[in-house]
């Protein structure tokens, strides 16, 4: 077997040791998903996000489901070793890294089960470390009705854009030439913070604030 079905089946096979299940690989009538798309890998503080989507669909076409995983796996020991990260589908996969890490390529699949989908390709470059985090906002608690007002120094990248949390909830995500929004509701003590997001980057946080 050569191809994309082998690749598939030895993905099942690094997931299996890594789970500790029994069983074969399903075949791909059966439900193997498709290929994520969109992969982006972002550099961290501490190493690698990787973004992109995980259709909810087999190799064939069909609707899966199921809830689906997906992994990233180092395509120089497909089929010997566990995904060296996993997530749900929808949510970023978290890479360790460092200065001394290597350019390499890694294979990238979704899985569900014993079913283990298409890789696709993804290629890291050395890593270097993003730019610092941001300051943080100047936030200000409107009397009249309780809002708070956010104003932040626009990122140094115009590429860059900016996502702004109230705790660990993302209240948006806004381009460079942005630098204000409002929090209609708050809460009695909200603590916020931001975050710069580039083309190949993620920031820190900025250190939190409150009003």
């Amino acid at each position: 077997m050569t191809g994309p079905g082998r690749l598939g089946v030895l993905l099942a096979a690094a997931l299996l040791v890594g789970c500790g299940a029994a069983g074969a690989p399903r075949p791909a009538r059966d439900g193997v998903p498709a290929a994520p798309t969109g992969l982006r890998p972002l550099r961290t503080l501490t190493g690698w996000r990787i973004e992109g989507t995980v259709p909810a669909m087999d190799v064939e076409g069909h609707p899966l489901d199921r809830p689906l995983q997906w992994g990233a796996f180092d395509t120089a020991e497909l089929g010997l070793h566990p995904p060296l990260a996993r997530a749900v589908a929808g949510t970023p996969l978290g890479l360790s890294g460092g200065p001394n890490d290597p350019a390499r390529r890694l294979a990238v699949a979704a899985f569900h089960g014993h079913a283990v989908g298409e890789p696709r390709g993804l290629d890291l470059p050395v890593w270097t470390p993003p730019p610092p985090p941001p300051p943080p906002p100047l936030v200000f608690r409107r009397p009249a009705d309780g809002a708070v007002e956010l104003t932040w120094l626009p990122p140094a990248d115009a590429s860059a854009r900016v996502q702004v949390f109230r705790g660990e909830a993302l209240l948006g995500i806004f381009d460079a030439s942005v630098a204000a929004t409002t929090d209609s509701s708050p809460g009695p003590a909200p603590v916020y913070r931001i975050v710069a997001v580039g083309d190949t980057y993620v920031t820190g946080a900025s250190p939190p604030t409150s009003p």
